[in-house]
């Protein structure tokens, strides 16, 4: 088996960087780059679950050590991005073609972008595709519905599937609740293992 490749490089974190969408929205991302002169690739990830808790270390250090820079960035209205209103998958195709041509423009990156991440990070990067951002290289999303709503949303057969989107639904309600300066009024408490979801008071 071939050894892996040592690290060459340390981390630099820049929190909230900004960037501007077509329509004047500010979305943030969190770049991790390494700490010396020179262009490197971008690893790209636009998600919705807060991109400040992302684990360190892990697979960002594990590639910014070896050469590339990774950038996590919040999607529209969600936690640090502006945007009005969260809708899922909604402002995917063309904020990730912005995103991915900021990207390429940084002042130390080389040009070449690609894609990673899982679930609806994999579905970010399957909305991005068609529009051709002519820096992107590649995708690879990972273990994310190839249609939405036989995989997502129903059953088979046109059952609403209660199970995931409810817990889903109130789990993402946190963060836009706490945009509206609702935070206080309620709060939802998802037990990991339990068969129910019971809203609690602050």
């Amino acid at each position: 088996m071939p050894q892996d490749d040592p690290p060459q490089h340390c981390v630099l974190v820049e929190k909230d960087v900004p960037m501007t969408t077509r329509d004047g929205v500010t979305l943030r991302a969190d770049v991790y780059r390494p700490d010396a002169p020179g262009r490197f690739p971008v690893l790209l990830s636009r998600l919705p679950y807060n991109k400040d808790l992302r684990p360190r270390p892990g697979d960002i250090d594990y590639f910014v050590e070896r050469g590339y820079g990774v950038i996590m960035q919040d999607t529209r209205g969600r936690f640090a991005s502006e945007g009005e209103e969260y809708y899922a998958l909604i402002w995917e195709m063309w904020d990730g073609y912005d995103a991915v041509e900021w990207a390429a423009r940084l002042p130390w990156a080389d040009g070449n972008v690609g894609t990673t991440g899982q679930s609806y990070l994999g579905a970010t990067q399957y909305l991005l595709a068609p529009s051709r951002p002519p820096h992107l290289k590649a995708a690879f999303p990972v273990s994310a519905a190839a249609d939405f709503q036989q995989c997502w949303v129903y059953h088979t057969g046109g059952a609403f599937e209660l199970g995931w989107q409810i817990p889903y639904a109130i789990f993402m309600a946190r963060d836009s609740l706490e945009r509206l300066g609702l935070k206080g009024h309620a709060r939802t408490r998802i037990d990991p293992g339990a068969d129910a979801v019971r809203p609690t008071a602050l």
